[in-house]
C-alpha cells in the first residue's frame, strides 16, 4: 500500500530579480528553526523511540505523525 504520492513537477515557476535577504531569513526558519516542521517532526520522532519499547502502541501513531509531518 502506498501512503505517498510525490510530485516532482513545480506548481508554478518562480522569477528571483534580485535578491531579498530579509524573505531568505524568514524562509530558513520555516525549513529548520525553533518554529519548523522539521523541528516538530524531529520531535515526534524522538518521543516514537523513547515510548517503544514500554508503551507500543504509543509508538506507531507518533511514529506516523512524525512522517506526516515531515513529508
Amino acid at each position: 500500500m502506498q501512503i505517498f504520492y510525490h510530485v516532482k513537477e513545480l506548481e508554478f515557476n518562480a522569477r528571483v530579480f534580485d535578491a531579498d535577504p530579509r524573505f531568505a531569513t524568514l524562509l530558513l526558519e520555516q525549513f529548520g528553526g525553533a518554529n519548523s516542521e522539521l523541528k516538530l517532526a524531529m520531535q515526534y520522532f524522538t518521543q516514537a523511540l523513547a515510548v517503544h519499547k514500554p508503551y507500543s502502541d504509543k509508538y506507531d501513531i507518533k511514529m506516523e505523525i512524525a512522517t506526516v509531518v515531515y513529508h
